[in-house]
């Protein structure tokens, strides 16, 4: 019931009316309909600072699109949001709206693709969304990289004493209290570096360590993974058997 694919291919699952032309025959009266002029399906975004990929993929001119203004607002209520996706098709939210069983039942049977801009899903009720038949789409490795380069990033910052040279020069002190080996942190070349944890993120980090030429890597997990062998220097593996 999860997939990482944009939810916009989902909304197929719309009906044809409302999508296309479309005529119904009546055995005993002729009688043509047509739902050309009918509302495109609507979609509600929770907040209007996405990437602007995101938002031109659903101003093409197939979505009824609607945002809540999240740079002029406060973040959308429980109450707003619950106002904001009666009849909607999409509904394309973050880790801080809940998507439960009340928004479900607001948006109605036309809710067909539920879109989360998170790793997490522990927001949404997958439950519901089950046997409702909603589809769930969300973001698995957006912050993998990015995770993995701020870490890499604090650990210079540590090692070389970045922060406490930051404040001394704020302070005045760099000309007047100055020493050759004042700033001098250990450096990581040559370093044992520990990894706890190592999924795709801790994976991620002692790849990027490996241009630094550190001595070791270890890493901790609930089991030993192969994926550590094909990193150099990561080839011991310590498991911490308490985790608070």
């Amino acid at each position: 019931m999860i997939c990482s694919v944009p939810f916009g291919r989902h909304l197929g699952k719309i009906p044809l009316a409302l999508r296309t032309r479309h005529r119904v025959y009546n055995s005993t009266k002729l009688s043509v309909i047509s739902f050309s002029s009918m509302a495109k399906p609507k979609v509600f975004m929770t907040r209007n600072d996405w990437p602007k990929e995101c938002i031109d993929l659903l101003q093409n001119g197939q979505f009824d699109l609607e945002m809540w203004d999240s740079e002029k607002n406060k973040p959308i209520t429980k109450s707003d949001l619950l106002k904001k996706v009666v009849g909607v098709s999409a509904i394309f939210c973050s880790s801080p709206n809940t998507i439960d069983k009340d928004v479900v039942k607001a948006a109605g049977p036309s809710l067909k693709v539920v879109g989360t801009f998170s790793v997490g899903v522990d927001h949404i009720d997958l439950a519901t969304l089950k046997t409702h038949g909603i589809r769930l789409g969300y973001t698995p490795g957006v912050l993998t990289e990015a995770t993995a380069e701020l870490t890499v990033a604090l650990l210079l910052a540590t090692s070389r004493k970045l922060f406490e040279a930051n404040q001394a020069i704020r302070d005045g002190e760099w000309t007047s209290a100055w020493a050759p080996l004042q700033w001098c942190g250990p450096a990581l070349q040559g370093s044992t570096v520990g990894v706890y944890g190592f999924g795709r993120i801790g994976q991620s980090v002692a790849r990027k360590l490996k241009a630094f030429e550190v001595s070791r890597i270890l890493y901790s997990s609930s089991a030993e993974k192969p994926e550590g062998m094909m990193i150099p220097h990561s080839k011991q593996y310590v498991r911490i058997l308490s985790r608070r």
